[in-house]
C-alpha cells in the first residue's frame, strides 16, 4: 500500500470521474447528490489504489455536499504536499512540516516515521486509522501528537475526534481547535468559531466567533463566510444586517457550501 499526497494540479480535478473498476451502486448515488457515496469511493481510491488523483476528485465532490470529513481529507491533502506515487520526496513547494520527509508507505513505517518526529507522518496514520483501520481511540492519539509536532491538520482532526467521538470533550476540543487555528488551519478555526459561537468548552462569546469567522472568510473558508452570514442575520456579536448576511451567503456559495446556497436565495 501506498500514501501520496495530492499536488496542486491534483486539487484542480473537480468532478472528474476516474476510470477504475468501482461500485456502480456508490458512483451512482454519488452522482445523484450521496456525500458518504462519494467519500466512500475517494477512500477506496486513497488507500487501496493509491490514486491520488482520483480520491481528490470524490473528496472534492463530497467537499461540496458539505461532508466535513472530505473536506478536512482535501485540507490534510493540500496541506501535507505535493508526493507522487513511489517517490522519495515531495515536489518543491511543499509545505514544510516538523520533520522535512515525505511519509513513507504502509502503516509499519509511517509508525517509525512518526516515533521518529515526522509530523505528516503521524497525520497521515491517524487519517488511515480513522477511516481504513478503524481505531478511533488510536487516530486521536496519532492526530494529537502530529498537533504537539507543530502540524495544524491533526490539530484540526483531534478537535473533530474530541467532538464526535464516544467521549465528547468540549475542553480538549476547543484547545486543540485554538492549537490548530493558531497554526493557520482553517478548519480548526471554523471549528473553534463554533464553539465561542455555542459557548461549548469556551465561553459564550459570538463576537469572538464572529472574529474568527471573519478572518476565515478572509482567506476563502466557505465554512467561515456561512457562519458569519448566520451571526449577521441574527445581530450576534455583530450588527444585524441582512444585506450583508447575503452577501456572506452568497460567497460561501460561491466558495462551494451548499448550505450557503440556499440562504443566499431566503428572502
Amino acid at each position: 500500500m501506498r500514501y501520496c499526497w495530492g499536488a496542486a494540479a491534483c486539487l484542480a480535478v473537480l468532478w472528474a470521474v476516474p476510470a477504475l473498476t468501482l461500485a456502480g451502486d456508490d458512483r451512482a448515488q454519488c452522482a445523484g447528490g450521496d456525500a458518504r457515496a462519494c467519500v466512500a469511493i475517494a477512500d477506496r481510491l486513497f488507500f487501496t489504489d493509491a490514486d491520488t488523483a482520483g480520491a481528490t476528485s470524490y473528496y472534492q465532490r463530497a467537499c461540496e455536499l458539505a461532508d466535513d470529513y472530505a473536506c478536512a481529507a482535501l485540507g490534510m491533502m493540500g496541506e501535507a504536499g505535493a508526493q507522487q506515487p513511489g517517490s522519495s520526496a515531495p515536489r518543491q513547494g511543499s509545505p514544510k512540516v516538523t520533520a522535512d520527509r515525505p511519509a513513507a508507505s504502509g502503516p509499519q513505517a509511517l509508525g517509525a516515521d512518526c516515533e521518529g518526529g515526522s509530523a505528516r507522518a503521524c497525520a497521515s496514520l491517524g487519517f488511515y486509522h480513522e477511516r481504513q483501520d478503524p481505531d478511533q481511540a488510536k487516530a486521536l492519539r496519532l492526530y494529537v501528537r502530529a498537533c504537539d509536532l507543530g502540524y495544524g491538520f491533526g490539530c484540526s482532526r483531534a478537535g473533530f475526534l474530541s467532538l464526535h467521538g464516544k467521549r465528547v470533550d468540549y475542553q480538549a476540543a476547543a484547545r486543540l481547535y485554538g492549537k490548530g487555528c493558531r497554526l493557520g488551519n482553517q478548519f480548526a478555526c471554523g471549528g473553534l468559531g463554533l464553539l465561542y459561537k455555542k459557548g461549548q468548552g469556551v465561553p459564550r462569546n459570538p463576537a469572538k466567533a464572529a472574529e474568527i469567522f471573519s478572518k476565515g472568510c478572509e482567506r476563502g473558508n466557505a465554512f467561515a463566510c456561512t457562519n458569519l452570514g448566520f451571526l449577521c442575520r441574527q445581530g450576534l456579536g455583530v450588527k444585524k444586517s441582512l444585506d450583508q448576511a447575503r452577501a456572506l451567503f452568497k460567497k460561501g456559495c460561491g466558495l462551494g457550501n451548499r448550505l450557503a446556497c440556499t440562504e443566499a436565495k431566503r428572502r
